[in-house]
């Protein structure tokens, strides 16, 4: 029977994604990282300017996110539940210009004479985890996706194009798959509709008219990317009429609650099933912030779990807040352990990798954790800690 693992992808497994083997990389394109959202490049300013409010917000953070002292979800957190009505409607502008760079970042660049955009051609790093996982383990996987971009969808797609495909929630999970791709927060290419299209309003019309919690609570509905490819404007064929379209995304907030998920129910009883006896799990490039998710996975995690966490970052100051997020994550799982004491040789524990996503994959660690019985990954820890 083929071992479970569970894959949980953050911001970093998105932004150390090309491995250098196909050509074209735009590094004007490269997926940011949360503190670089909302800085000045050229490209990201061009998918800001239809956004007045993302425009001010951006000025109000990314001074001090660059600096690095500044909490940007909990920032976030704060102007959307400011008490200054401007702000709070301000707000709004941030999730579609968040969706729209991800859109853009996505794409191959060999659409950019069609479009802006376009960092890889192919997302090399997924294509190798998912080489380790599927083929050399033969492991049955469920990715937990906190990013809005389809990189790894695409590699799904490339891997094995006639069972993988993207055109409804529920092949996200289709069970006679052995992978399984789970988007909490949402993604680029699922949307809310707001209000029924009518003749002399605009979409930032009818977006001034609703607020946050209404969007939440609206209807999913999932539609291609490449039919939106910008938020403002957007529009789509409703229950028989069109109606402007708002991204299904969750802005990355700080302290959100597990009912702030916006995926289908179905996905989060398909991940429920999978944990049950599922007792091994990677992290790769995660915060630790995302306490909704944390939260699901405290409930339905199995007693005797194993992870593993992978950062990247240069300087100490880049290890310091890696070492702070495995601790938020442990904090959040307390079923995943036994937790390794610190390595005296290298002030790393066994279980965490500092030298990102694409370098772990030199080591064929995910093939290890994803094949040996759990007491032999402890045993090893245990080797490890005593060099």
């Amino acid at each position: 029977m083929s071992e479970r693992i569970v894959v949980v992808l953050g911001a970093g497994a998105s932004f150390d994604v090309d491995t250098g083997s196909t050509p074209g990389t735009d590094s004007e394109w490269k997926p940011p990282l949360v503190s670089s959202m909302f800085e000045g490049r050229e490209s990201f300013y061009g998918l800001r300017r239809p956004y007045k409010g993302a425009r001010r917000l951006a000025q109000v953070l990314h001074h001090r996110a660059a600096a690095g002292v500044l909490d940007m979800e909990r920032e976030l957190r704060a102007l959307a539940n400011s008490p200054d009505s401007i702000t709070r409607r301000d707000f709004l502008d941030i999730p579609p210009y968040l969706r729209d760079v991800m859109y853009n970042v996505g794409l191959p660049p060999g659409v950019r004479d069609a479009r802006p955009g376009g960092y890889v051609v192919s997302p090399g790093a997924y294509a190798l985890l998912l080489h380790e996982l599927l083929v050399s383990a033969d492991s049955e996987v469920a990715f937990i996706v906190m990013n809005y971009d389809t990189l790894l969808e695409r590699s799904l797609m490339e891997y094995d194009p006639e069972s993988y495909k993207f055109d409804s929630f529920e092949d996200y999970v289709e069970p006679s798959r052995k992978a399984l791709v789970v988007k909490p927060h949402g993604s680029v290419n699922w949307w809310a509709p707001m209000r029924q299209r009518v003749a002399n309003l605009t979409w930032h019309q009818a977006l001034d008219s609703i607020s946050l919690d209404d969007i939440r609570s609206s209807a999913a509905r999932k539609f291609h990317a490449d039919e939106i490819r910008a938020s403002h404007g957007a529009t789509a064929q409703v229950d028989g009429a069109q109606h402007w379209m708002y991204p299904l995304i969750t802005a990355p907030l700080a302290d959100k609650e597990e009912s702030d998920l916006v995926c289908p129910a179905e996905h989060l009883e398909a991940l429920s099933s999978f944990m049950q006896d599922c007792g091994r799990y990677l992290f790769i490039g995660t915060s630790g912030f995302d306490t909704d998710v944390l939260a699901f996975m405290a409930r339905h995690m199995p007693e005797l779990s194993i992870g593993e966490f992978v950062f990247g970052g240069d300087g100490r100051e880049a290890q310091a807040a890696n070492k702070e997020a495995r601790n938020r994550i442990l904090r959040a799982l307390p079923r995943l352990g036994p937790r390794p004491p610190h390595n005296v040789a290298t002030q790393e524990t066994s279980d965490t990798f500092m030298y990102g996503f694409a370098s772990y994959l030199l080591t064929r660690r995910a093939l290890t954790l994803a094949t040996l019985p759990l007491d032999e990954i402890l045993g090893q820890y245990e080797t490890d800690t005593r060099e």
